[in-house]
């Protein structure tokens, strides 16, 4: 009943017919308080019979604002099948009767359409086509400018994003049309906050701005988008209190004008990294927990954990969430590619009297396209051809490294196989003497060390890399072996650089043991009337390398040479190793051998240097 008072009232009205301006015609001012009232009164019945009344007046200006009304009436409500009829209605109107300004306006919907059925490029086209047919001033285009603007900054062209969102902003100015300069502030507020570019000082002054205009304008509904925009800005920007108090208002406002509830989630992330700004953790906690909760999926989610994890001081979950932070990211694949629009652009801004000048040039590039298919589809084979022979080099060269690589790991695994015979060897005999020169109980005792060390070297000899701190704890194990062999005759210290992570920073295994054992069975105890001590220091290199130095208070170098023909297997076996190491890491391993003089020219002892190669990883 309500419906057909409605439509009864709108007819009566229609009766009326005024000689005044078209914009105050009846039938324009009931079907603009019908669209604009929300209600849905206008359905396709009733929008059939303004039509029709508009056609039986036998006036193109009238008819025209009555196709322009309800075509942007039925765009905004997804009709879009309905608007594509009324759009056509519109451009064939305008072309028969000569109007440019309602061809402007039909080009105008016909971008609209394409734009919101997700075919950016012809919507740009149908854009500078509305301008182009334009006779207004630059003032008046700049509902079209934004409409440019908003795709420029979707496809990431900041530099014509920016500009023309900033003649959008001087045209609804001018005009005084406060709706439009708020969205347009609300969009450049969007864009320097990373949608096309990073500004955040810029980006917080285009959300206030929105607001403030929306308010002293009684734009309730965009005051409440730009509320909701500006929040992400202001506390990236450190205004944490205000940010968490625009994020809980915009929340009830959302819920008020029924916003999407991707706007509900990302303000709960808002919230989270206010929260941890301000040193509420656990809050932050909470509120992220809520987010993750209706947006599982969202790579923001890992993003907000890694900060939490990292403020808190938990490192190792902080890196787990950035690595996975960082492999759905790269996953994710990028729906919107840069627009070939320069010639367009070129031709809004140089050819707008110039219009048949621009249709022959666009005539001969289609020309041209046409004349070098054939030669586009050759170079395209060409270019398959070589991308197939380079495929089967890389193929052939990717198989050769990875043999090489086998080789290489099979040399290492080889070379500590000689070492540790040689060790296990030594260690043997030590425990025969042990156990002649000492009581059962102590030498179960040895050997029950010497078991422990065999484990960890067994171990050992399987990894190309260990932890540093393993390689710590198998030195301390056969140092104190080495300690109970020779009756504590010896002392030893291990040092360790603070830069150095004894769990993250991971050296080849055995490189110490070797130059150890030389010094306890060649030097260390000939020398009289001095300390016996070794000392192992760990050392971070600027070379992303560990280095190791080992020093003793033996007699040094030359007095062991001078002694005979002895020649340390273990020695030639180290300076293999870092050879390999050299080849396959392409790391400047290097060994030193020096004497530490002293006073006199006597010898004090003897300097072991060796760079290493490094790697930092988590551990298994």
């Amino acid at each position: 009943m309500l419906k057909a008072g409605l439509i009864a009232f709108f007819f009566s009205l229609c009766l009326i017919i005024s000689a005044q301006n078209p914009d105050d015609d009846p039938l324009l001012i009931t079907l603009d308080s019908l669209i604009n009232s929300g209600s849905d009164t206008a359905t396709i019945s009733f929008q059939n019979k303004i039509l029709n009344q508009a056609e039986s007046r036998n006036d193109p200006s009238l008819l025209a604002k009555v196709l322009q009304r309800l075509a942007g009436y039925q765009l905004i409500n997804n009709r879009y099948n309905l608007a594509d009829k009324t759009i056509k209605k519109l451009t064939n109107l305008s072309l028969s009767s000569g109007d440019s300004s309602f061809l402007s306006e039909a080009y105008l919907l016909r971008g609209r359409w394409h734009f919101n059925q997700g075919d950016p490029n012809a919507a740009l086209d149908f854009y500078y086509k509305s301008i182009d047919v334009s006779p207004k001033t630059t003032d008046s285009h700049y509902v079209t400018y934004g409409y440019i603007a908003r795709i420029l900054q979707n496809n990431r062209d900041s530099e014509n994003a920016i500009k023309y969102h900033k003649l959008a902003l001087e045209g609804s100015e001018s005009n005084e049309d406060w709706n439009s300069y708020t969205r347009t502030c609300i969009n450049l507020c969007i864009l320097f906050n990373g949608k096309a570019t990073l500004n955040l000082d810029s980006s917080a002054h285009y959300g206030l701005r929105a607001l403030e205009v929306a308010e002293q304008n009684n734009l309730d509904y965009m005051a409440a988008v730009a509320k909701n925009i500006v929040t992400a800005p202001l506390i990236r920007l450190g205004e944490h209190e205000k940010g968490l108090r625009f994020s809980k208002e915009s929340m009830q406002l959302a819920e008020k004008y029924r916003m999407p509830a991707r706007s509900e989630y990302i303000q709960y992330i808002n919230q989270a990294y206010a929260y941890m700004g301000l040193g509420h953790l656990d809050s932050a906690r909470i509120v992220g927990g809520i987010a993750r909760e209706m947006w599982s999926e969202s790579i923001e989610n890992w993003r907000l954990d890694y900060n939490i994890h990292k403020e808190s001081g938990d490192f190792q979950k902080a890196l787990i969430a950035m690595e996975t932070y960082h492999e759905k990211s790269d996953s994710v694949t990028e729906a919107n590619t840069r627009m070939k629009f320069s010639e367009n652009q070129s031709r809004l801004e140089a050819n707008q009297k110039e219009k048949e000048v621009a249709l022959l040039e666009q005539q001969a590039r289609v020309t041209e396209l046409e004349i070098n298919q054939q030669r586009f589809m050759l170079i395209g084979l060409g270019a398959l051809i070589v991308l197939i022979i380079a495929f089967g080099v890389l193929y052939v060269r990717q198989q050769r490294l990875k043999k090489e690589q086998q080789f290489s790991e099979m040399e290492q695994r080889l070379l500590r196989s000689q070492m540790n015979p040689h060790f296990i060897f030594n260690s043997m005999t030590a425990i025969q003497h042990y156990m002649i020169t000492k009581g059962a109980e102590e030498a179960s005792h040895y050997m029950g060390t010497f078991s422990q060390l065999m484990r960890q070297i067994l171990d050992h000899s399987r990894a190309e890399f260990i932890s540093l701190g393993e390689e710590i704890d198998t030195l301390k194990n056969y140092m104190e072996l080495q300690k109970m062999r020779f009756n504590d005759q010896f002392t030893y210290k291990i040092e360790v650089d603070e830069e150095l992570d004894e769990d993250y920073h991971f050296l080849p295994p055995m490189f110490a043991q070797p130059f150890i054992e030389n010094a306890l069975e060649h030097g260390l105890f000939k020398k009289e009337g001095s300390e016996n001590h070794i000392q192992i220091v760990f050392n971070a290199d600027a070379n992303d390398q560990i280095k190791l130095q080992i020093t003793d208070t033996g007699t040094g170098m030359v007095l062991e040479e001078s002694k005979g023909q002895h020649k340390s297997l273990a020695t030639q076996i180290t300076k293999e190793r870092l050879t390999i190491f050299q080849k396959s890491l392409n790391s400047k391993s290097e060994l030193h051998i020096e004497n530490i003089p002293g006073e006199g020219g006597k010898v004090e002892g003897l300097l072991v240097s060796l760079a290493l190669p490094s790697k930092v990883m988590v551990p298994a």
